[in-house]
């Protein structure tokens, strides 16, 4: 199972880099790492609302994508 599968199957996790990214923006201040921190946050909704069938529109096999 490689990152991006388990991702996948456990979208949530992606919470984990996004906070990592939040505490790295809070010592930096830099715009770029907030900007990473809610790209991984979106990411997590994403495949969230893929895995519980929110945004397919048609049928969906076992993983995140649609047919």
């Amino acid at each position: 199972m490689g990152a991006m599968s388990f991702l996948i199957e456990y979208p949530l996790i992606a919470v984990i880099p996004a906070m990592a990214f939040v505490g790295l923006y809070r010592l930096t201040r830099r715009p770029f790492v907030i900007v990473v921190a809610l790209a991984w946050m979106f990411y997590g909704i994403y495949e969230y609302a893929m895995q519980e069938r929110i945004l397919c529109s048609g049928e969906c096999n076992t993983g995140s994508t649609c047919s």
